[in-house]
């Protein structure tokens, strides 16, 4: 999974089960921002959603067996 940070300049690559939540996603986004990050929402640009549950899989979201999501 690729996630380009909020000003596009940095890309996390995260290597997550598909039974793994959005949750479990934050967390590992949460270690490694910065401790001054704000907070931020999860997308897709095509199609635009927000994945806000927390508590549904990446498969459920349809974001496997990869995706490419950015923050804002």
């Amino acid at each position: 999974m690729r996630i380009k940070s909020e000003q596009g300049d940095h890309t996390y690559i995260l290597k997550m089960r598909f039974s793994d939540t959005i949750r479990d996603v934050r967390d590992c986004l949460n270690k490694q921002r910065s401790k001054a990050s704000t907070a931020y929402q999860i997308m897709s640009t095509f199609p635009n959603r927000v994945y806000d549950d927390d508590f549904a899989s990446l498969k459920e979201c349809g974001l496997t067996p990869s995706a490419t999501l950015h923050l804002k």
